[in-house]
């Protein structure tokens, strides 16, 4: 007779649940990003939403919806954004004081203000990507 503990269960639970998770985001980015998609497959896609979902934990967050818009924010600004000179911006949204959920929000709606301005995806577009399917809107301040 096998017998399966209780953190075997929740691992084998938890490996379900990241397989889900990329599947979704996979699905995701070919919708999104289909350039990206294409130029990625679906190994380097699950390799950057791996990468997105470690470091969004490094700032503090791990819900789908935080995860989903770094992934969206990587995209968009490239793979090391928080780290690229010419985007000071990131890493002052970063650093700002609040919550590490309310610094990547404020960091997201600040990439659409960007967006808006001309760079990248429009603001349509980056809107549609909000994980949570909400309205973006404006934030007093980086």
């Amino acid at each position: 007779m096998f017998v399966i503990r209780k953190a075997q269960l929740e691992v084998m639970r938890d490996a379900v649940v990241v397989a889900g998770f990329e599947a979704r985001m996979l699905a995701h980015v070919e919708r999104f990003f289909p350039a990206a998609a294409s130029r990625l497959g679906s190994v380097g896609i699950r390799a950057l939403v791996s990468l997105a979902r470690e470091r969004a934990r490094g700032h503090g967050v791990s819900t789908t919806g935080a995860v989903t818009n770094y992934l969206n924010l990587m995209l968009t600004f490239g793979r090391d954004f928080e780290r690229d000179p010419s985007l000071p911006w990131v890493r002052e949204a970063l650093a700002a004081p609040g919550s590490p959920s309310l610094r990547l929000d404020r960091l997201y709606r600040l990439a659409v203000r960007r967006e808006e301005q001309g760079r990248g995806l429009g603001a349509r577009e980056i809107r549609e990507l909000r994980a949570d399917g909400g309205p973006v809107g404006d934030v007093g301040g980086p």
